[in-house]
């Protein structure tokens, strides 16, 4: 691929430390690129990485990841966009590593993380951890990433409890895939529409066109732990684009701010 100066479509993001953080451990990226010389198909790609274990750098972690991937997917042809995501969160897995293993004031960081690839108007995901990213069209908005923490998977195995774990909770934070982990982490490379079901169909829902009313939002999990996906869509739903992420933030601020709000609004007008 081949950078580029500006994006195809509309985008724009935004991070605050929050009320009650002292430091942000947020980072967030995008990058526009085109495929080669001889083809000018424009993508888009959005970046989004919390910090884990702010004792042991996680915005190091974070600040890691949003270089790593992006250039890495520089390298990258891009004929098989989900292979070239799971390559660059690989990437970003040992460099993070890496860091760790030379600095001990490093050691164990990591980051969860969240990447839109936008191809032309087709949509591509990827993701580790807890933060999220989200899909607006037909006046609805869905969770499309899945989340990687104890509480989630208990409920998927139907386990005792699992169901009534809060994310607000202890137990609802514990992540089970992150960058920085010593064994490479399982991207996830599902793309979690209603009604799918099984891995095959949400890889197969990868790639999904976005139309011109189509929105996609990636953000950490400071937003979505002051803020329930009906609130989020009310916001989305009485806004203009290019004030959601403003009016996103400070919705979570008056809720209490009790971490870091970093997000990235895709999508509502082409340039």
């Amino acid at each position: 691929m081949i950078g580029v100066d500006r994006p195809h479509l509309h985008i724009s993001g935004g991070t605050s430390t929050g009320l009650v953080r002292e430091k942000n451990e947020d980072r967030f990226t995008y990058a526009f690129y085109r495929v080669s010389e001889t083809d000018s198909t424009p993508i888009l790609l959005a970046v989004v990485a919390d910090g884990v274990g702010g004792e042991k750098a996680g915005e190091a972690a974070a600040s890691i990841a949003v270089d790593v991937i992006p250039d890495q997917m520089l390298t990258d042809d891009i004929s098989h966009p989900l292979h070239s995501l799971e390559e660059a969160f690989l990437a970003a897995n040992r460099e993070i590593v890496k860091q760790a293993d030379t600095d001990r004031s490093r050691n164990g960081m990591a980051c969860t993380c969240v990447c839109a690839l936008v191809i032309d108007k087709r949509l591509h995901i990827a993701n580790v951890g807890d933060s999220r990213i989200y899909l607006w069209r037909k006046d609805h908005l869905s969770q499309i990433s899945r989340d990687h923490t104890w509480a989630n998977e208990a409920a998927s195995l139907g386990l005792p409890g699992g169901k009534e774990i809060s994310r607000k909770k202890p137990l609802g934070h514990v992540i089970t895939r992150y960058l920085g982990s010593a064994l490479p982490p399982k991207v996830d490379l599902g793309f979690h529409l209603p009604q799918t079901d099984g891995d095959t169909e949400e890889l197969i829902n990868q790639g999904v066109e976005l139309d011109e009313d189509a929105l996609v939002l990636l953000c950490s999990d400071g937003l979505t732990d002051m803020l329930s996906d009906p609130e989020i869509e009310a916001i989305i739903r009485n806004n203009k684009t290019e004030v959601l992420v403003e009016k996103l933030t400070d919705a979570a601020l008056r809720k209490g701010g009790e971490d870091n709000i970093t997000l990235v609004i895709i999508g509502g007008q082409l340039n």
